[in-house]
Parts: structure tokens; sequence; C-alpha cells
């Protein structure tokens, strides 16, 4: 059983260490080659006194180094925290403040956001993979790499459990401030087990991960291909275009982690002549509502592919998943809990709730993971320790109704945080954003939900489009509104506060009279 994050890849090295475990546009690496290039960075990483507990944060696009560097960490007993590499220089100062990293990977593209003196920033183009690694060879030293292959690591050095932490995954918050997921070795290792136990990732399968690995639905993609020897095929965002499908079959891709607006496009591009992909085995989505629409199609396109829908936060990983024989019968549920956990809707008396009452989803399990970085209200809030199994359960802020059979249906949320391209955005985030505008006056975020999408509503004299591109200087382009409406006047309720169901009405209203 493994305890470590980094023996996942240790005993896939030692299982099938000729296997190609990562592939890139600029490089292909075996499960050899990245346990030995772990340890040449947890070696260079122990020269400059990096302790266990230190943070290291990478700032980079998807690379084969970053998940190097995520192993190294592991190694060393240190905690890993991937952000995105196109974080605006708010968030990213206040991540680089709140977690105090002692290295920071990044790309050259953002290095100049940062402030030197906080760490050791070290600037990095994983698109040159050979000079890259020439960085971090030691002096007076060949890279002997024979260490890695005696399994050895930090546990001799340092007293470590797989209760301590190895990841911080950042996440938006009500308050419009990231704040870190602690997330320990044990919890981590539960819930990718869990997942593979679900979707059986098998030794030949290829994934092709196009979410970023800042985002815990990416990353865990390299847990899941280490467990059968499968590969993974490293892409970007930008690539999901015209020139997708041919990326997915040059590199025979047969299991695709799904995002809805991901989803469609792969439809759009599936449905012309000849270009399906004849490997896909299996699609998977999680990160906002996968439109049963979008099964039916995607059923008829590929009907070999096997789709599983699912739910999760990061405070947990995962909690259900929906088998694939299911997506066409439990229409609009995201499945049963995932093996080892167990779920609870919890109605307003605060009793759990008959089947088809909605209340809070309360997740128990190992995955829950140990609460919030420097922010103990929020965690005593959120999670807690069950005093007779001594279980860790979390309030998830999910709104939920069970079937008669136990399966789950998603209902909303409890704040004002929502989903959009896989990431949790702050609306009141948005609006203060909005708010900075000089010649803005009132502004309110309508969420997007099944039929309507996300729309900013504001009134003063600017206009929309000047509005969307002083937006888009001051927030990550996930947090932008798929539309902006300036309006003469926000419709309120007798209390005064902005009424959002009349704004959406009335929103509605005049978008019919203007198309």
């Amino acid at each position: 059983m493994n305890q470590y994050i980094h023996e996942l890849l240790d005993d896939a090295a030692s299982r099938y260490p000729d296997k190609v475990a990562v592939i890139t546009d600029s490089s292909s690496w075996s499960y050899a080659d990245l346990m030995k290039r772990s340890s040449q960075l947890y070696r260079w990483l122990k020269t400059k006194d990096v302790q266990a507990g230190d943070r290291i944060l990478c700032a980079m696009p998807n690379s084969s180094f970053v998940l190097a560097a995520l192993f190294a960490a592991s190694r060393l007993g240190a905690i890993f925290v991937p952000i995105h590499e196109e974080l605006k220089s708010k968030n990213l100062s206040y991540i680089v403040s709140d977690c105090e990293p002692i290295i920071v990977f990044a790309s050259s593209s953002i290095v100049g956001l940062l402030d030197a003196g906080l760490s050791t920033v070290v600037v990095l183009d994983a698109a040159d993979e050979a000079s890259l690694w020439e960085l971090f060879s030691l002096e007076n030293e060949q890279p002997k790499l024979a260490d890695a292959d005696q399994g050895m690591f930090s546990r001799q050095e340092v007293e470590l459990t797989s209760d301590y932490p190895v990841l911080f995954i950042y996440t938006s918050g009500s308050t419009g401030n990231p704040k870190a997921v602690i997330s320990t070795h044990k919890q981590v290792l539960f819930a990718a087990s869990s997942i593979q136990q679900c979707l059986q990732v098998q030794h030949d399968d290829i994934i092709g991960n196009f979410l970023p690995l800042s985002f815990d639905y990416g990353l865990y993609q390299m847990f899941l291909v280490c467990y059968e020897g499968a590969t993974l095929a490293l892409g970007h965002k930008k690539d999901i275009g015209p020139m997708w499908l041919k990326k997915l079959y040059a590199w025979g891709v047969t299991g695709l982690p799904l995002m809805p607006a991901m989803a469609d496009g792969l439809l759009k591009l599936s449905q012309r002549p000849r270009s399906q992909l004849p490997a896909l085995r299996f699609v998977t989505n999680t990160g906002a509502a996968f439109p049963s629409s979008y099964v039916d199609s995607l059923s008829h396109l590929y009907p070999q592919c096997r789709i599983f829908l699912m739910y999760g936060l990061t405070e947990c990983k995962r909690v259900a998943i929906l088998p694939a024989e299911e997506a066409r019968v439990k229409v609009g549920s995201v499945g049963k809990p995932i093996p080892g956990t167990t779920c609870k809707v919890i109605n307003k008396e605060g009793c759990e709730a008959e089947p088809f009452e909605t209340g809070e989803l309360v997740v128990s399990g190992p995955h829950v993971m140990s609460g919030y970085w420097k922010l103990p209200e929020l965690t005593a809030k959120r999670f807690g320790i069950a005093k007779d199994t001594g279980e860790r359960y979390l309030y998830t802020g999910d709104f939920f109704y069970t079937d008669e059979e136990g399966y789950l249906y998603y209902q909303g949320r409890s704040d004002d945080v929502f989903k959009q391209q896989g990431y949790r955005v702050s609306a009141i985030e948005i609006e203060e954003t909005a708010l900075s505008h000089p010649s803005v006056r009132l502004a309110v975020l309508l969420k997007p939900d099944e039929h309507h999408e996300c729309v900013l509503a504001v009134t003063g004299q600017v206009g929309e489009r000047e509005l969307l591109l002083f937006m888009a200087e001051h927030l990550e382009y996930y947090k932008l509104p798929e539309r902006i409406v300036v309006l003469d006047a926000l419709p309120t309720t007798l209390n005064g506060k902005i009424d959002k169901q009349v704004l959406k009405i009335s929103i509605e209203s005049f978008h019919n009279q203007t198309t």
C-alpha cells in the first residue's frame, strides 16, 4: 500500500520502467525517466536547504517538469503549490505572501509579477527541456541516478507520516481571495485510489489532459495513470481548437477528462466527416453540470465510449461518480459516493433528508482534506471530525437530493461562489472589479445555470466592451462574465437589495427585444 505520493511513481517505475509515462509536444518520458528526473530535482532542492514543510510554488504551463517537481517535493517532505501561470498580479501576490514559498519555479511570462525578495525564483522555459534540466545538474557531480533506483528518500532523514501535507491547492472563496486547501499524502492517495476503482484506467490507456495541472482535476490524471502504468498525454488549453482532434488522434488518446465547454468543442469537431477518434474508450466530466444532450450526442458519435459523470470539490477531491452504464438512465445524477465515502443530505432542521428532499451535502471519509491554510475559523466551520468514529467530515455548501436508490442530484450552491470553466469563481470579486471602474455605479452578477449564461449587469456611463477590456486587465480569463449588460437602473426588493430574479427577467426581455 502506497503511503506517499512519490511511491505511486516509484512503484510504476519498478514495474514498467520503459513504459511511456508522459508525452508532450516536446518530449516523451518513461516512468524510469520521470522517477530519475524527480530524484535529480530532489537533490538540487536539498542543496538549496529546502526542508520538510517548506512550500515550493510552481507557476508554469503544463509540462513534464511540473510533474517531476511535484514528486521531488513529495520525496523531500515539502509542500507543492501549483498555480496557473496566467494569474493576475493581485491574486499572484496574495498567494505568494500567503504560502510564503522558499522556492518559486516560474515561466518567464509571470516572473515580472513576482516579488523576488520573498523567495528564490527560478525562471524556466518548459518548452526547452534540454537546457531546462542543465540548471539542476549539481556541481562536481555527475547526475548519478542510482539513488532513485534504490528507493531512497526523505523518510530516513525526516520523521514523516502519510498524514503530512504534500499539496496546497488554491481555490477561490466568497471573499474573493484564494484559499489553500491542505492535502496530505493519505488523503490524496485515498481519493486517487477510489477514483481508479471506478474508472479502471488500464495499462494501454493514454489519457489526454488539456486541463491545467494547477487544477486538481488535471493534476490527479498523473496519479491515475501510475496505478497500471498508463500514459499521460499533456496538452494545453490553447490546443482546444480546430486542430484538437488531430492531436488527440496522433497521440492515440483513449481517455479524455472534459469540461462542458470542451465537450461542446469535441462534439462540433467530431461531426465533420471522418473526424471521429476510434481509440477513445472513455471520457469523464466534473467541475460543472454536463448537459444530458451532450451525453446523447457523445453516445451517438462514440458508441464504444464510456461516459463517467462525476461530482467533487477541492476540499475532498471526488465525492461521487455515476457508472457509465447509468449515464443515460439516471439523467441529471452525479452518481453514488465513491468507495470508502459516505454522504448525507442534511435538511433545514439539521436532520438527514428523505429521498427527493433538498438539503446540504455533508461528506465523510479519508479523502476529506485537512482544512484551509491560515484560516482556522473557516476550517472549523466547514470541516470536522466525528467523535464516535474519528472520521473527517465536510459541509460542502452544495445542495443535493437523493432518489430512492441513493443517487445524488446537484441542486446548486449555498453562497456566491460558482464553477466556470472548471474553476471556482467568486461573484463578489467580479462585482468589485467592475465597481473599481470609475464610470460604474452599481454592479451585480447573475450566476450561470443550465439555461442562462453568466451575466454582469451594471449601471453607469460605460460601454460594454470598454468594461470587459478593463476587467480583463484585472481578472483571470475564466472569471470574466460571458455577457455584460448596461442598464439605466437595477430593480430592488422592499429591503433595498438587488432583486436578481426580476433582473434576470428584465435582461431576458431586453435581449429578446434586441435580437
